[in-house]
C-alpha cells in the first residue's frame, strides 16, 4: 500500500494484450478527474483477470475479485 506513481498509458492499456484483463480498471480510470482518488472494485472476473488469473507478480488466482486504489495525479498529453 502506498509507494511511488506508475506511469501508464491508457491507449497501451486498451490495444495490448493484456486489454481483456484490464478492462475494468481501464474503465474506471477513464472516468476520473485530476487528483481525484479512487476505490475500483472489480467484482466480475470478466473485467479483471477471468478464468485464467495471472500468475505473474502479482499472482491472481482465477475468478477472483479485484481492489485497486488509484489516485490520478495528473495526465499527460498524447503525442501523435
Amino acid at each position: 500500500i502506498g509507494g511511488m506513481p506508475v506511469s501508464v498509458g491508457l491507449s497501451a492499456l486498451l490495444f495490448a494484450d493484456s486489454a481483456a484483463q484490464e478492462t475494468g480498471l481501464c474503465m474506471a480510470v477513464s472516468t476520473m478527474c485530476k487528483g481525484e482518488v479512487s476505490l475500483v472494485y472489480i467484482q466480475d472476473p470478466v473485467y479483471g483477470y477471468g478464468s485464467r488469473g495471472s500468475f505473474s507478480f502479482p499472482c491472481v488466482p482465477p475468478n477472483a475479485c479485484l481492489v485497486y486504489r488509484v489516485e490520478m495525479i495528473g495526465f499527460e498529453s498524447i503525442e501523435e
